[in-house]
């Protein structure tokens, strides 16, 4: 079998060709640059990006799956049209592109953003609708996911994982610079909140399952356990050899800051973010958006379906946080 990967640059991307790769299959990625990582594995390396037809067409070629994930995560800085034309134009240039190539399966890399967090106590599973205002990033792939799964003339699936922790983080990505900045030191203040993580290794083996065992046309959300900050603020700090301390600004106290941030114009907040990240890393894509996503993240999320199909296995949150730390 051959798989064709993109994103394969990204935290995700680069787990799924790993485990693609262990379970002796083909490989083809799609990247925009060399990626060091990918230099002693056996893989067709393809440059370009989700625009150029051309190169969709010849990744496409003679492969029996696509994964897709590659994306823009913007959470609230960056102009809609932008991120549409990454998130949703991209997918669809891709899926046309694998339809006409006589790929046999389709896996959507979604989010569990794409679906509506409210309300956030009750149990939060697939049969939510997806969100139709918001975020352009939460908006765009709720939309690419709809094109994916009701796409005919090629299998579908879509992958809704939460908040992504673990092995191959080299970019870093947010939460994994967040984890690292705390663990370094360099982060000495943190949002009474929290996430629900899953571990990359668990969501590319739930990935690569959802090849033989993903139904058509059907949706996985790939979840882990909801985890706030403080709690795995105390497994960062079984790690460290120089004990920090953090301080935990009360939800209310944010809550009731949080509307204050609509009064500056974007291009304002924006810098005062990469001036923030410059000296507290992590903090630069602490946009409003985020901050809101932190303290009313779901703790009901329900991966019974990814369990009972996908044979979803979840990694305790130590394993997690020491990989991410350390590989």
């Amino acid at each position: 079998m051959r798989v064709g990967v993109t994103g394969a640059s990204g935290m995700v991307g680069i787990n799924v060709c790993k485990e693609v790769i262990n379970n002796g299959d083909k490989l083809n990625i799609l990247i925009r640059e060399d990626v060091s990582y990918f230099n002693n594995l056996s893989c067709k390396k393809f440059y370009g990006d989700l625009n150029d037809i051309d190169i969709l067409e010849k990744f496409c070629e003679r492969c029996d799956v696509i994964i897709h994930s590659a994306a823009m995560i913007s959470i609230g800085f960056d102009a809609y049209d932008r991120v549409y034309d990454v998130n949703f134009v991209g997918t669809k240039n891709l899926l046309d592109a694998s339809i006409n190539k006589k790929v046999k399966k389709f896996i959507f890399i979604s989010t569990v953003n794409a679906y509506n967090k409210k309300p956030t106590d009750k149990i939060f599973n697939e049969t939510r609708d997806l969100v139709k205002k918001g975020n352009a990033y939460d908006m765009t792939k709720a939309l690419a996911q709809q094109l994916v799964i009701s796409t005919k003339g090629i299998e579908t699936v879509s992958i809704n994982p939460t908040s992504v922790l673990g092995k191959n983080d080299y970019k870093p990505s947010r939460l994994g610079k967040i984890v690292k900045a705390v663990y370094s030191g360099k982060l000495p203040f943190l949002v009474d909140g929290g996430l629900d993580i899953i571990d990359v290794e668990d969501l590319s083996k739930a990935i690569y399952s959802s090849i033989s065992k993903g139904k058509d046309g059907e949706s996985y959300l790939i979840s882990g356990k909801y985890r706030s900050f403080k709690e795995i603020y105390k497994v960062i700090e079984k790690y460290q050899e120089n004990k920090s301390r953090v301080f935990f600004f009360p939800r209310l106290m944010v809550e009731l800051s949080l509307p204050l941030l609509s009064l500056f114009p974007i291009g304002l907040l924006r810098r005062a973010a990469e001036v923030n990240g410059k000296f507290f890393p992590g903090l630069e894509n602490m946009t409003k958006e985020a901050i809101e996503n932190i303290i009313n993240f779901p703790k009901l999320i329900d991966n019974s379906k990814a369990k009972k199909d996908l044979g979803l296995k979840i990694s305790p949150i130590d394993k997690t946080i020491r990989d991410t730390i350390y590989e």
